[in-house]
This record gives C-alpha cells, structure tokens and sequence, in this order.
C-alpha cells in the first residue's frame, strides 16, 4: 500500500459490518474506503415496502468499483457519505460532516473517486488498492469536478466567481488553466472523451435597480437566462463558441461524442408546454426537439451517444427512457411518479434514482428491468 503524494499516512482497521476497509483521518475528520467485495444479488421483488438496504433518508447515489455505492445524508451538521453495497445492503461511514465536501465524482469505471472540499482541497481515492491521496493543497475554489477518460486528470471550474476552466494533473498536483476568457459564472461544464472540446453555460448576473434614494427597488432578471458555449482545445487560441440565444432554463448539458450538444430545455415564458431534450449541432446553428410529448426531470449520457432520461408522459408515469440522436426513444423501465432524479453509470449497466419520501428521498435501482428500493 502506498502513501499519497502529500505524504498522508492510511492506517487499515475493521468495520462493524465485518469488512475490510481502510480510513484516513485528517484532524477529527474521516474517510473509510471498503475494498471488500460483498455477497451475492438480490432479486427483483414486488413488495412496495421492501428494500436491501435499513439507511434512511440519503441520496446523490454515485456508483462505484464493483456492487458499491456512494450515498449522502444531508443533516444540520452538513453532509456525510456512506459507502453503500447495492447487494447486501450493508453500509459505512465514507466520509464524515467535517470534511465539509464541495463535490465528489466517480471516474467512468467507478475505480476511483475524487472529491473537493470548501478549503479547496483536492482528495483523490482508489477502491483497488484503497490509496487515499491529498493530491492538491491549492485553496482556490473548485467545481463540477470530471475525471479525464485515461484517469490521470481532473477538469473542473475554477474561481471565486467560476470563470475558469483548469486541470489538475493528479501525478504531480500541477493545475494548469485549460480556458479563461474572464467570463464569470459559468456553469454545467463538460468536457469531451478526447480532451479536445468543452462546452458549458454561462449565466449573467441581474442588474439592481435602484430608486431615487440609491437603494435597490428592485432587480432585472432580463437577459439572464443560461446561453451555452463550446470551445475548441485543439486551437492555437482557443475561443468560445456561442451555442444558444434562446430565452429556455438549460440544465442537464451533456457532450455527445458527435460533437452535438443536449440539453434539458424548459421554455421560461410558456409554462404549459413541455420541458423537452433540445439537441444542437456542434455549431449550435440547427437544434431538434427529442422526447417532445413528454416531460423531462433530468438526464445523463450513456455510451458516448445516446441519452438516458427520467421523464413523465401525459398521464402522469414516470419513466426511464433511452433515446438517440434522431429522436428514437425505447422505455426502459417504469418509475415511482415521486422520482426527483436519474443516475447512470456511463455504460447504463448500474441505474438508480432518487424518490421524494415524507422523511427526505429514498434511492431505487433498476433490476431485471425493474425499479427494486435500495434505501428506506
């Protein structure tokens, strides 16, 4: 077992539940890694009120090496994590309320995580060989953290006020600035399998409005709408590309391989029409409406094309649907019309989604073409 590039030192203890696992302490905060593999899956079951795991009222499931998964109980203390087997059920404490974590993201394989706290630290660790590493002591804030396709990097938005885009080499801890044009407040950010495109939203701040005494009367959230932006890496200068002019809420801003642009797109002044999958061009200069009669809660790219998508139709169901690029969709399960978000490994083999609860949320994932609760 090796130390972290910052010398952190990684001490192996035992868990209540009987499974290896090793924890980093840093002052009086924590972080558990479980490198056990678990017990054998369980079935699909039409019992409502069953479910694998006892943890209650947790959620932004992120899947991880093998059965696990990462889960978050939001309390006044703040948010701790728990590594979850989506198998037995059985959890642990991953990472504790003190920790005070900003973001956390799974590389595409689930391998390794790799999260950012509110001092601006970077923490890498890897379920293979249970390495716990502080790769990065750099106290700028940092967010919307992605792992490069090879696993050696991390992009993320960089700045106090999210105006650049920068990389941290994970080898050495160097962060380099990948693109800052000075444009404040963006947002939504991805970047492409080969490291040669980003695209993200940008949104512009409201203008007070102040009345004869100099006092704000009022702000003009005219003009504030997200618009997206592509740039090209490859360039020797690179320059961002405007993508949209549109008066549309843009959330769930996916990359395809393709070079195309998706989007989650909620027309802001026809509130009775439906929130579609707006698919652009490369350029942005042609876009198509997908999963038009329906109505869409979140979506997330799977297999570098294709675009898997919580979404209600006119009666009401909620489902979970895949849909290409020319706007064939195929169901792929039903879902509790009390679904608030969809989660999917790259490769769409592990799916789960968060449920609104009278306690908070709970998490299902899909089995055997069927939605089975994971947490109460």
């Amino acid at each position: 077992m090796k130390r972290g590039i910052l010398g952190v030192a990684i001490a192996l203890i035992i868990s209540t539940i009987g499974a290896p696992f090793i924890t980093y302490a840093d002052g009086i905060n924590e972080v558990h890694v479980n490198v056990n593999e678990n017990q054998e899956t369980v079935g699909v079951t039409d019992d409502e009120d069953y479910s694998i795991s006892t943890i209650e009222d947790v959620n932004k499931p992120l899947w991880i090496h093998g059965s696990k998964m990462i889960v978050a109980h939001e309390s006044n203390n703040g948010i701790k994590f728990f590594n979850l087997d989506t198998n037995s059920g059985d959890f642990v404490t991953f990472i504790e309320e003190g920790m005070n974590v900003i973001d956390i993201t799974a590389a595409s394989d689930g391998s390794k995580v790799a999260f950012s706290t509110d001092k601006g630290h970077i923490y890498t660790i890897n379920f293979l060989n249970g390495d716990i590493s502080r790769v990065s002591l750099d106290t700028s804030i940092k967010s919307e953290l992605q792992w490069s396709s090879k696993g050696d990097s991390l992009y993320f938005i960089q700045g106090e006020k999210s105006n650049a885009i920068a990389k941290l080499n994970i080898a050495d801890g160097n962060i380099s600035t990948v693109f800052d044009d000075k444009v404040n407040y963006k947002s939504d950010f991805r970047i492409s399998e080969d490291e040669a495109r980003v695209v993200y939203a940008v949104t512009n701040a409201g203008k007070a409005i102040l009345d004869v005494t100099g006092e704000i009367e009022s702000i003009d959230t005219s003009n504030t709408e997200p618009q997206l932006f592509m740039v090209d890496l490859k360039e020797k200068e690179p320059k961002a590309v405007k993508l949209t002019e549109t008066l549309d809420n843009k959330s769930s801003v996916l990359l395809l391989k393709s070079g195309q642009v998706a989007y989650v797109s909620a027309d802001m002044l026809d509130i009775d029409s439906n929130i579609s999958i707006k698919l652009l061009s490369a350029d942005g200069k042609t876009s198509k409406i997908l999963l038009g009669d329906m109505n869409v809660i979140n979506a997330t790219l799977i297999n570098g094309e294709n675009i898997l998508a919580l979404a209600m139709n006119s009666d009401g169901e909620m489902g979970i649907y895949e849909v290409n690029s020319n706007g064939i969709a195929n169901k792929i399960a039903e879902v509790d019309s009390k679904a608030t978000q969809l989660f999917s490994t790259a490769d769409s083999k592990n799916v789960a989604v968060t449920i609104a609860t009278e306690a908070g949320e709970k998490i299902a994932i899909l089995r055997e073409g069927k939605m089975i609760n994971l947490t109460k």
